[in-house]
């Protein structure tokens, strides 16, 4: 534990499986200052709800979608789990980012090639839903350019048991790439996901 003056820093580090192979680092980066702000709610629904003919066109969940706002530091709100037919936020948690290529609290420098550490932008699919390393996981497909091999580098969505809900007292951890939440918040998306017939997906942008 290192102290210095107007904060603590809390340094820990772990290594674990991302996916079944893949290996994760999370770090734990207690940020300096509390989360600035978050999108308003009315923007993130009308994010989510331009989603809507792209989701129809491919079969997707027409019900409920997950954005992910990476323009937003890792100690904010940035993940949103919204209900598109009643056109409101039912959930909103922190979320981890990959550590790769100069990556910060307040940055994620994103990318889609192996090895990089990083997160990649772009829509994702929930797939397989199986017990890994991390416990209970989601596979994801990438969708788009900048996440097409998402499988490839064994990203999934999954939880770290030692994130909180606390933008301002938790502790903060980046990941090799997958998109990594508090135990609460995965559980209530997997709920979420397993009341959907049609497949859901996961939009990370910035």
């Amino acid at each position: 534990m290192l102290v210095r003056p107007g904060f603590m820093i809390l340094a820990a580090l772990l290594l674990a499986g991302c996916g079944q192979s893949a290996q994760e680092k999370a770090k734990d980066l207690r940020a300096p200052k509390p989360a600035l702000h978050e999108p308003a709610t009315p923007a993130v629904v009308q994010k989510a709800l331009s989603q809507l003919p792209w989701l129809q066109r491919r079969g997707y969940s027409l019900r409920i979608i997950l954005l992910a706002d990476l323009n937003l530091p890792m100690n904010a709100y940035r993940l949103f789990l919204v209900d598109l037919e009643k056109k409101k936020v039912l959930h909103r948690s922190v979320m981890a980012h990959g550590s790769g290529r100069g990556s910060t609290i307040e940055d994620a420098v994103c990318s889609n090639e192996p090895g990089s550490n990083c997160s990649s932008l772009g829509r994702y699919r929930f797939g397989e839903n199986y017990n890994g390393r991390w416990g209970n996981s989601f596979r994801l497909h990438g969708l788009d350019p900048g996440n097409s091999k998402a499988l490839q580098r064994a990203i999934v969505f999954h939880y770290y048991e030692h994130m909180t809900d606390d933008p301002e007292t938790g502790s903060l951890y980046y990941s090799q790439g997958c998109p990594m939440v508090p135990k609460r918040t995965y559980r209530l998306v997997k709920s979420a996901i397993e009341k959907e017939p049609l497949p859901v997906v996961l939009w990370m942008y910035k």
